[in-house]
């Protein structure tokens, strides 16, 4: 078995403790969000797409 080098002290892009935002909650890790953040999303995807699918339809009947 090897064993893994240790981690660069000088990296700049490795994660360090000292950083206040490493233990810090994010979307990944499943933070209190707003119970409207996901209807308004998809409410407002389904209009986009639904805005695609007449100016596609609009188009074509223009041909």
């Amino acid at each position: 078995m090897t064993v893994p080098a240790p981690p660069d002290p000088h990296d700049p892009l490795a994660p360090r403790i000292d950083d206040p935002g490493f233990y810090r909650r994010g979307w990944w890790r499943g933070a209190p969000r707003s119970a409207f953040r996901r209807p308004l999303r998809l409410t407002a995807a389904m209009l986009l797409l639904a805005a695609v699918a007449l100016g596609v339809v609009v188009l074509l009947r223009s041909l």
